[in-house]
């Protein structure tokens, strides 16, 4: 009746220069560290990298700190999904199910990028209510959500025409007759 000896959890890490990988691939399938840091010492690479990781379950955290205009790509190694690109001055946390690979977060320096989201469910909303928030409608479509229900949508896909657009009333409580 007693407590298990609880188990010492190392995290591996290691920090890897593009500049010094030849070719456009890089095998980790014999070890692949949990964290680990792309950098460009030299800043000579000019061709894309992908990054073959064993097919096993793992959570990786991948750091991107070159400033490159190559791409740094992961794919599992025998895996026919598509490879995830993690951008440069990104950081991406994937989970490895042995087969594929899936964005758990992923932030950059000053930026966070979420999932799209949706009215009912916005990617940015608040601890004491998930249903108001902000949302991705669409490309360069921002909608703006209240109780699970669209109120607004900033749409910049025509840069030439922007629009905002709600189903929405809009009531002006300083203006003599204040309903639009």
């Amino acid at each position: 009746m007693g407590w298990a000896v609880p188990s010492n959890v190392t995290f591996t890490s290691a920090t890897y220069d593009v500049d010094s990988i030849i070719g456009s691939t890089f095998s980790l399938v014999s070890y692949a560290p949990i964290i680990q840091t792309y950098v460009s010492l030299s800043s000579t690479r000019t061709t894309d990298l992908l990054v073959y990781l064993p097919a096993v379950t793992q959570i990786y955290v991948l750091a991107n700190t070159t400033a490159g205009a190559y791409s740094i790509s992961f794919k599992v190694f025998g895996s026919s999904y598509t490879p995830i690109v993690v951008s440069a001055g990104t950081v991406t946390t994937v989970l490895s199910d042995g087969n594929q690979l899936y964005i758990l977060t992923q932030a950059g320096a000053g930026s966070f990028f979420a999932v799209n989201g949706s009215a009912g469910a916005p990617s940015y909303s608040f601890n004491n209510d998930t249903h108001t928030g902000m949302y991705l409608v669409g490309t360069s479509v921002l909608g703006l959500t209240a109780n699970s229900t669209e109120l607004l949508n900033l749409d910049g896909s025509n840069t030439m025409s922007p629009q905002v657009s709600t189903i929405a009333t809009f009531n002006a409580g300083l203006i003599s007759g204040g309903t639009f």
